[in-house]
């Protein structure tokens, strides 16, 4: 398990966090870290540079999965993009709606990542998708538990507070996914990033509920 903070300030300019993102795939690649947690994402015109950042790593590096949360707005990621994780498909311009339209002319030439998955989040009863939780028949591949997950963070974040404290979004499901991946690879290290998506996608428990909501 490698943490590896890219972001270094949230205060810093684009540039700087563009550079942050190819020097921590690069590192991790080259410590073979098959697969890289990503809770994070967003849409919008500001974060193209990243975006294609984004784009470029993870199709210089196939051997690795990259694990993306879907995003917490609520939204159907088929026509309002979230990024990186709608990298899970091909993107199509003309279906842009919302704030994403504004990356519209930048990622039209933008296909498929096929060695990314994005998560959805299941509510805490695991009977249905999370409110906040995006969605998408082509653009969200799985979900996963993400509603109240008890999570470890900084204790100077929250004083006289445990270094545990749960929380709610995509960002939770994402690892659960992770987890799920690294486990494979661990029982058969020879698969590929590819097969080990595709195991994972035809392996879920199918919920009727989810159909029109993600991909499996």
């Amino acid at each position: 398990l490698v943490s590896c903070k890219w972001n270094r300030d949230t205060n810093a300019d684009k540039p700087a966090v563009v550079a942050g993102w190819g020097t921590a795939v690069r590192y991790l690649a080259a410590n073979r870290v098959p697969v890289v947690n990503m809770s994070f994402g967003g849409a919008g015109k500001n974060d193209y540079l990243l975006l294609r950042q984004l784009y470029a790593e993870m199709r210089r590096h196939p051997e690795i999965l990259f694990v993306a949360s879907a995003g917490n707005d609520g939204h159907d990621t088929d026509r309002i993009l979230h990024f990186p994780s709608s990298l899970a498909a091909d993107c199509r311009p003309l279906d842009f709606e919302g704030k994403s339209g504004e990356l519209a002319p930048y990622v039209n030439e933008l296909t498929a990542i096929p060695n990314l998955i994005s998560v959805a989040a299941l509510d805490e009863t695991g009977a249905s998708l999370a409110d906040f939780s995006n969605f998408g028949t082509r653009t969200v591949n799985v979900a996963a538990p993400g509603d109240n997950i008890a999570s470890s963070i900084p204790a100077s974040f929250y004083q006289n507070e445990s270094d545990y404290k749960k929380h709610s979004g995509t960002s939770m499901s994402a690892p659960f996914v992770s987890n799920v991946a690294a486990k494979l690879w661990l029982v058969c290290p020879r698969l590929s990033a590819v097969e080990v998506k595709r195991i994972i996608e035809a392996t879920v428990d199918p919920k009727p509920w989810l159909n029109g909501q993600e991909g499996t």
